[in-house]
């Protein structure tokens, strides 16, 4: 709808998520963790919805899956 866009993977219930930034994907620019944390679940599937509006962050987004050391 131009408000949101919504990002979709397939997860497994042995890993955690974190959710990684970068305005730029030249060597110069690192990743950097979005604030939200370690994303966990259950399902097959992990979904997110993020604001797409004026002032909200424009540029790439990556997935990184870590197997937790203890539940």
């Amino acid at each position: 709808n131009g408000e949101s866009f919504q990002l979709e993977w397939t997860a497994r219930p042995t890993r955690d998520y974190f959710l990684e930034l970068r305005p730029a994907l030249s060597p110069n620019t690192a990743w950097s963790e979005s604030g939200l944390g370690s994303l966990m679940t259950k399902a097959l599937t992990l979904s997110l919805t993020l604001a797409n509006s004026p002032g909200s962050f424009q540029g790439f987004y990556r997935i990184r899956a870590v197997r937790p050391l203890a539940r």
